[in-house]
């Protein structure tokens, strides 16, 4: 079982589950180990062993396959020892490889924290000699300790096993058995995978004292079967020959479109007393408090106010002084990303993370939030989920609908998010990645608000490229002057963090090619390059060979120099969404020196095309012996659902098909 968390978020409840666990331990761990066993022995020898002849059949079945899922099963068994919830999550898996694909799944990893401890490990290779199957055992687990540095230590390990024979014909099988420490941690249970799946199962097996709920997702119905005994419920799945999903340029995370199901634990009842566990946004809520209810306590503030005090010396309004700490903490304070066990959830002393100059989006967040209150400016911890992440809170409860923290700075009536790992963001502007999405703002232990974050308009992410054409000695040669804002602005000074002069030439080169793979950046000028202003200002020169086309004394040169947004073009065959970083607008104006004795022999005819997802205009103007090129290009929409296809395919058809005009210069003695 893979940990998620990105960042993350209570000390009380940990000391809870420390506890249960150090008591069922002792009394429980030769039962949950003998329970495990006898479950994979009985699943094992329910399914036949591959042969020879099973191998060459199922290669028929998926001719154009080299790797396929031959069995995957998850099960889940919740629980009452004595009044405590007691979670186990099994996982059992065989893939087949069908051609020499030893890169592809030979090293696996099975991960493991405080909240989910590792109870039983099986790996195997069945290799093929000849026309029989020998089984080769994995013995040799090698355990990695994520070590970390003083107050990031989180004990977090990971295990990896390495499959030895891996060729055509060998199957793999990796058995898994984790138990959950925290009801907040039941994973979710997946319908389709990254590989064809020859045979799917899932169960989750549950005491009737328990009331559990499956969250839906993607799913239509309830795809289990429901066997209800006096004092447990079954719920069976089970699915053959199971598409993969297909990996497609441009897809959101696969829990935007893949089937699956959250198991959620909204409570228990034992002795006649039932215990709520997560049935609502407020449980969670006060779940996730203790995680960050001490921060703020108990530590040395005079290094604190010292730094706060001198950033903001010079600032006299609020707003200003919000700033300056937001930039200081961007960019004074490495992002480093800690991501399991407790160290994934609560945050590290303020004071601490000051003194390290390093730490992770709950640690960045908290010192932020503890300068903001040196200087008497209030402002709360916020739990978000990014874009990766498809819930409501509502829809989902639990720790799964948010991997990630910032801080909501509340001022005239207007909230601003503020994440501090996203280095060159100024504070009108939220982390593209968390655009449209649903905080859970802190306010204080009883105190919440959920609040979604606003996708940020097309216009505050603008690029201006003006360029003047000439040829000069048949080559194509251009003058450039470019401004950036808003998100383009901030990935191009991201980008162009590097010392050396070339690699920022580089950077350059790939963002501004125009016309062709032949197009040559000359030289360049950062004018204005000011970390957290509103714009990035740039002059470039450059050189395109083999571009314009002279034929008896005619020139033929397309001025539709980018066409970058053609790459989104969405095939026919297209099954899953298709996901931009932001939205935004690109203005370019092309002025072309017309050579002398040559004419325009006719100029194109302006063309406006707009829907609801995107919008373009082309003009060209005539202008003494130059030509003017307008091309404004706007995205309105961060996510092209399957619905509006048809919608996105006009638009880029529109786009190609004026991409294809093409002026003709004569001669004037023609």
């Amino acid at each position: 079982m893979v940990a998620d968390k990105v960042c993350g978020r209570n000390s009380k409840q940990m000391v809870h589950y420390k506890k249960s666990w150090n008591i069922m331990m002792m009394n429980l761990f030769i039962r949950i180990i003998f329970k495990t066993l006898i479950l994979l022995v009985f699943a094992l020898s329910s399914k036949a062993e591959i042969t020879y002849e099973s191998y060459l059949d199922l290669k028929k079945m998926y001719p154009n396959e080299s790797i396929i899922q031959l069995y995957y099963g998850v099960f889940y068994d919740i629980s009452l020892e004595n009044g405590e919830l007691n979670v186990t999550y099994t996982s059992r898996e065989r893939i087949l490889f069908f051609g020499n694909a030893s890169h592809l799944y030979s090293d696996r990893s099975v991960f493991s924290n405080i909240f989910m401890s590792i109870e039983y490990i099986e790996a195997n290779s069945y290799i093929l000699s000849g026309t029989k199957y020998k089984k080769v055992a994995v013995k040799d687990f090698k355990e990695i300790q994520r070590p970390g540095e003083s107050v990031f230590y989180d004990g977090s390990k990971e295990v990896n096993i390495i499959f030895p024979g891996i060729a055509a014909g060998t199957v793999i099988e990796l058995n898994t058995t984790h138990k959950i420490n925290d009801p907040e941690f039941l994973r979710y249970i997946l319908f389709q995978h990254y590989l064809p799946t020859y045979e799917l199962e899932a169960e989750v097996l549950f005491d009737n004292a328990i009331s559990l709920e499956m969250a839906p997702f993607n799913v239509t119905g309830s795809p289990f079967n429901k066997e209800v005994t006096k004092n447990r419920t079954l719920l069976h799945y089970k699915a053959n020959k199971v598409e993969c999903f297909k990996v497609e340029k441009f897809t959101p995370d696969m829990l935007h479109y893949v089937p699956h199901i959250y198991p959620i634990i909204k409570n228990y009842s034992y002795k006649g007393v039932t215990t709520p566990v997560i049935q609502s946004v407020s449980d969670l809520y006060h779940h996730y408090y203790p995680y960050i209810a001490d921060v703020a306590t108990n530590i040395d503030t005079y290094e604190l106010k010292h730094v706060a005090d001198s950033v903001t010396k010079d600032v006299d309004n609020e707003l200003d002084k919000t700033k300056a700490l937001y930039y200081w903490v961007q960019s004074h304070i490495k992002y480093i990303a800690f991501e399991d066990g407790l160290g994934g959830f609560i945050p590290r002393k303020p004071n601490k993370v000051l003194e390290k100059r390093y730490g992770d989006c709950k640690d960045k967040s908290a010192l932020l939030q503890s300068l903001l209150h040196q200087v008497g400016i209030t402002s709360y911890l916020t739990w978000v989920g990014t874009r990766d992440i498809p819930y409501k809170y509502a829809d989902l409860p639990t720790a799964y609908a948010d991997n990630h923290m910032i801080v909501t700075y509340p001022f005239q009536g207007k909230n601003y998010f503020l994440d501090a790992t996203s280095k060159y963001l100024t504070i009108d502007q939220p982390s593209a990645f968390t655009q449209g999405k649903e905080t859970l703002i802190s306010i204080d232990s009883i105190n919440y608000m959920v609040e979604t974050i606003p996708v940020v308009e097309p216009m505050a992410n603008f690029i201006y490229d003006s360029v003047y054409l000439a040829i000069t000695s048949n080559h194509l040669k251009g003058k450039g002057f470019a401004t950036s804002k808003g998100y383009t602005k901030s990935r191009m000074q991201y980008r162009l963090e590097v010392e050396d002069e070339k690699e920022k030439k580089d950077v350059l080169e790939s963002s501004f090619e125009k016309g062709s793979n032949k197009f040559i950046l000359d030289d360049f000028q950062l004018v204005e390059n000011v970390p957290y202003s509103d714009s990035i200002v740039l002059n470039y020169q450059f050189t395109l060979d083999d571009y314009l086309k002279k034929f008896n004394q005619e020139i033929y040169l397309n001025l539709n120099l980018n066409k970058t947004w053609l790459e989104s073009k969405i095939e026919v065959d297209r099954k899953y969404p298709m996901e931009f970083e932001f939205n935004g607008v690109s203005d370019n104006v092309f002025v072309f020196e017309i050579p002398e004795g040559y004419f325009l022999q006719q100029i194109p005819t302006d063309v406006n095309y707009e829907n609801e997802l995107a919008a373009f205009n082309i003009s060209y103007q005539l202008v003494g012996q130059n030509v003017i090129y307008r091309h404004r290009l706007m995205r309105k929409q961060l996510i092209i659902y399957p619905k509006d296809f048809d919608q996105w395919r006009n638009f880029i058809l529109q786009l190609d098909k004026n991409y294809k005009q093409t002026l003709l210069f004569k001669n004037n003695e023609n």
